[in-house]
């Protein structure tokens, strides 16, 4: 398996699933072949969607994936699976921080995403860089949390590091290794993610931060806490104390363990697959993030880009129509057409 950060340009696909029976490849598909993969009866979880195909090819899979609806096409955002998440996301169906979020704070602290040579993950347009392999993750918690979608972001995004001590000369690296953005949600709560990678290799660590009128909820890597105004400290609402047996340089504690936790579920939605007509059970994966969850993902981090290069507030906009490359001379047939009719 290739996990993250270590997806590969577009799309690593480590669960292909033929007609519903388990068969599992890791895979590298361009965004064409995907989406015919898709209409021809075929389940597919893949990493995530990449900027390079752009949003008029990550549309095209979404409705490729809308074809048979009956097909598992889901994306590894696990973090939604991650067992603080889900005590806290009903915290916050409980009204624990009140009626109505204020504020959201996320940080996420971490080692260098580079490799010793140069590669995809050193070039921003090719999907590497903080924003897309962390800033997805962090998006989509938001979305999955609140229930609510970004109408506009603000951002800084730095190359600070362009070369280090085995990457230079003609080659630069262009993925970004910082970044700052602020998103407004439709429900009016701002949002502020710092994503940061200059930190020693071996370290990590992430805080998310809820507050509303009566308090605010925060999770610390994998353990939430909550805090009531009034009350004199914080309570601990739930430890992670469950041991995975499994350490690793290269994924963070928190991402493995949501991601073992997905995996368990698409497991349990296939165990039943003799007594169950439609060849799995939805249920399990029903919190999953989707095909159309990736397209207003890709459209967030599309704008977090403009709003960098134009030092502004941007909308964020989901083109699901390829833009008409030569819209004076569409217009001009347009026009010839309604005056011969």
């Amino acid at each position: 398996f290739c996990f993250w950060p270590f997806f590969g340009p577009f799309f690593w696909l480590w669960l292909f699933v033929k007609h519903s029976l388990p068969i599992v490849h890791s895979l590298y598909y361009k965004p064409r072949k995907l989406t015919r993969i898709l209409i021809t009866l075929y389940s597919i979880l893949c990493s995530k969607m990449l900027p390079g195909i752009g949003l008029f090819g990550t549309g095209n899979l979404v409705r490729a994936s809308q074809y048979y609806p009956a097909l598992i096409s889901i994306l590894n955002h696990s973090l939604r699976f991650l067992p603080a998440f889900i005590h806290m996301k009903k915290c916050l169906q409980d009204l624990y921080v009140g009626p109505k979020i204020h504020v959201i704070d996320v940080r996420v602290h971490m080692g260098s995403l580079i490799h010793t040579q140069y590669d995809w993950l050193c070039d921003n347009t090719m999907g590497g860089g903080v924003i897309t392999l962390v800033g997805s993750h962090v998006i989509d918690l938001i979305t999955y949390l609140t229930g609510e979608r970004a109408v506009r972001v603000h951002s800084v995004v730095k190359t600070f590091n362009p070369n280090t001590s085995a990457i230079s000369g003609i080659r630069n690296i262009t993925s970004p290794d910082y970044c700052v953005f602020q998103l407004e949600l439709t429900g009016g709560a701002l949002v502020t993610v710092t994503l940061n990678t200059h930190l020693a290799q071996s370290t990590f660590t992430q805080e998310i931060l809820i507050c509303g009128p009566k308090g605010y909820l925060v999770v610390r890597n994998g353990d939430l806490y909550g805090f009531k105004n009034g009350c004199g400290k914080e309570d601990v609402l739930y430890l992670d104390v469950e041991d995975m047996n499994f350490n690793s340089d290269v994924i963070p504690k928190p991402y493995i363990k949501g991601l073992f936790k997905m995996i368990s579920a698409l497991k349990e939605s296939f165990l039943n697959i003799e007594e169950n007509k439609s060849g799995w059970i939805k249920q399990p994966v029903s919190v999953a993030s989707t095909f159309d969850d990736g397209l207003y993902i890709q459209g967030v981090i599309e704008a977090i880009q403009r709003s960098n290069l134009n030092r502004e507030w941007t909308k964020v906009s989901i083109i699901t129509q390829e833009p008409d490359p030569n819209p004076l001379l569409s217009a001009a047939v347009r026009r010839s057409g309604i005056t011969m009719s």
